[in-house]
């Protein structure tokens, strides 16, 4: 016999598939800022992080402005940060002089969490050594973004062949 839970859907798979059946509605092929307004506004007894989660786990397309920079993985982190730098570098081009851009501001949101994780004492020293270049990766888009994407391919590639040397070290 089944556990009732797993015979009802649980109040997230409803608010996934009211928010999927949303974006059909309105046929969206991108969640972009003006969908992201409204989708917050439909949705607004539920935090912003976990509405970002249930597009993301629901395999919608985001605007890279409402996606922020991805910490969850350096491979999203490298593809969330470059999408940005296009964007800033379009905003860039339309805003008035000394503004800060969106996607300057999710960078920034980006390292306040960052910087979150590494003062908090419980966490594992792996796991603030992986935060440690994440955070060089935020730091070096903030000094540069219109060079990230060329840097951070290249330190991609350092950082993979880092990891390679330690998995499989030379005899």
């Amino acid at each position: 016999m089944e556990p009732a839970q797993s015979r009802h859907r649980t109040s997230r798979d409803e608010r996934r598939a009211a928010i999927a059946a949303l974006i059909e509605r309105e046929q969206w092929p991108v969640v972009d800022i003006r969908a992201w307004r409204v989708l917050r506004a439909a949705f607004s007894t539920v935090s912003e992080r976990t509405l970002l989660h249930d597009l993301l786990d629901g395999g919608f397309a985001l605007d890279p402005l409402v996606e922020g920079a991805r910490l969850d993985s350096m491979e999203n982190l490298s593809r969330s940060l470059s999408a940005l730098a296009i964007c800033h570098r379009r905003e860039g081009e339309t805003a008035r002089k000394g503004a800060i851009t969106a996607a300057r501001k999710c960078v920034l949101e980006a390292r306040r969490k960052a910087e979150a994780v590494l003062r908090n004492q419980k966490v594992s020293p792996e796991k603030k050594s992986a935060m440690e270049e994440k955070f060089l990766w935020l730091r070096t888009w903030l000094e540069n973004p219109e060079l990230f994407p060329e840097w951070a391919s290249l330190r991609l590639r350092k950082v993979r062949n880092q990891t390679d040397t330690v998995s499989h070290p030379t005899d």
